[in-house]
């Protein structure tokens, strides 16, 4: 996210400075990234081989969950989420109804993450 903030910047600059205009930038984004890190990645991995839990890895970054960004730079972490069908509404969608059969999946990933 910096490199793209400071490549955005940068043609921002030049093209301003083509047209002899001053530019300046102000920002108020107030949650940390959330970085996992690949040492809990693997954890997170080996447990959901051993439970049988399919991983899909997601090769792009998202901007979800903002608040776990703070503990991820207390502690080292991995941040996962479970799927509840790719025909499933969005979370903050009004159609969105949570599907409680997945909490006995979350559990057990939970259960031997803590082991």
């Amino acid at each position: 996210m910096d490199q793209l903030q400071k490549n955005l910047e940068d043609l921002a600059q030049a093209e301003a400075e083509k047209y002899g205009l001053e530019c300046s930038f102000a920002y108020c984004d107030i949650f940390p990234e959330t970085a996992s890190t690949d040492a809990e990645i693997d954890k997170v991995k080996a447990v959901c081989d051993k439970l049988g839990v399919p991983v899909i890895w997601q090769e792009l970054p998202t901007r979800g969950s903002e608040d776990f960004g703070y503990f991820t730079k207390k502690a080292p972490g991995a941040i996962f989420w479970l799927g509840n069908g790719e025909d499933a509404a969005p979370v903050h969608d009004s159609k969105f109804d949570f599907p409680d059969e997945i909490m006995k999946t979350a559990t057990a990933i939970f259960m031997e993450l803590a082991k």
